[in-house]
């Protein structure tokens, strides 16, 4: 009997809370954070960067409206990076140049449904996955991660100064 396949996004059940603040009493003043997407690797075991990066996203204001909203949209981006990292038995810190760029060209191939993907939303898919990777480097005291010398070379390019900017990254 074969097992049904893992959801990698699901959201929290509606009653779910998130300590706000400590009040000076010792009380907690709690937050609701139902529908907070969930990030799981295709085993059914918890991604804890994924999640770590819903937890700061949400703690930057996205919004939760509408079983998840924004922060809903952006982790359904990553589950390709999850899905990537799980299947070639990687870790994120594991992740190099090469590597990323086979992640890339994994992108560009026919969906189950022999369709390729649009081109917007593979660089939808991009952006968000290097916004988390940048975010891994950070958690691992690599803050150099993502840059344009370290282990995932790539930038995003400021057209206001023509990429001198090198705290944003794009694909190079």
């Amino acid at each position: 009997m074969s097992r049904a396949p893992v959801r990698v996004l699901t959201s929290v059940s509606t009653d779910f809370e998130l300590p706000l603040v400590v009040r000076p009493d010792g009380g907690v003043d709690m937050k609701s954070a139902e529908s907070l997407p969930i990030m799981r690797y295709p085993d059914g075991r918890i991604c804890y960067f994924a999640n770590m990066f819903v937890l700061e996203l949400y703690s930057q204001g996205y919004s939760l409206i509408n079983r998840g909203g924004t922060l809903r949209a952006y982790m359904s981006l990553l589950a390709h990076i999850i899905k990537y990292a799980h299947n070639n038995q990687l870790t994120f810190p594991q992740l190099t140049n090469n590597r990323f760029q086979l992640f890339l060209r994994s992108l560009d191939g026919f969906l189950k449904t022999g369709k390729k993907r649009a081109s917007n939303q593979q660089i939808r898919i991009i952006c968000q996955s290097l916004d988390f990777l940048q975010y891994v480097g950070n958690v691992i005291d690599r803050p150099n991660f993502v840059s344009k010398t370290g282990d995932i070379r790539a930038f995003r390019v400021n057209d206001l100064d023509d990429g001198a900017n090198e705290d944003r990254k794009s694909v190079v």
